[in-house]
């Protein structure tokens, strides 16, 4: 009796603990991109900016940050949106990620469009993957005349 229910706690402990593809799936990189933006604009709502924020090393390639903050001050374009201001509107705006591509085993490319509401912004994001991790290392302005 007593050996049946230890056999029966550690078949339940090894099915219930074994790790699902479902719920330990690695992360994409749009779903990536998509963390990101979250937490920019919410850090950037703060009482400083998210480009000085050093949990942005979670996310943005160290040369890439250490780039952005020695410009930061001599630009009035902010560098993950590439605007020069955020108004109202852009208290809800909504990051739509559109699918990456891959260009060989660690170079990603994405297009991501930020709807206002009002009016929509496009940027191509450039990340890494480095030991499983994903980095953003450049963001670039995309002309609305292109996506046209």
């Amino acid at each position: 009796m007593i050996r049946n229910s230890i056999c029966t706690i550690i078949f339940l402990s090894l099915v219930l603990l074994h790790p699902h593809n479902g719920y330990c799936a690695k992360q994409t990189p749009e779903q990536f991109v998509s963390e990101f933006y979250q937490w920019y604009f919410k850090a950037n709502s703060g009482k400083e900016l998210a480009d000085r924020n050093d949990e942005i090393y979670k996310y943005v390639a160290k040369q890439t940050v250490d780039d952005i903050r020695r410009k930061v001050d001599n630009t009035d374009i902010y560098y993950f949106t590439k605007v020069n201001s955020y108004s109202w509107n852009w208290k809800n705006v909504r990051s739509i990620i559109h699918p990456a591509r891959a260009i060989g085993n660690k170079l990603y490319v994405t297009h991501v469009t930020f709807d206002t509401g009002y009016n929509k912004n496009d940027v191509i994001v450039s990340l890494t993957k480095e030991d499983g991790k994903f980095y953003i290392r450049s963001v670039e302005d995309v002309y609305p005349d292109i996506l046209e």
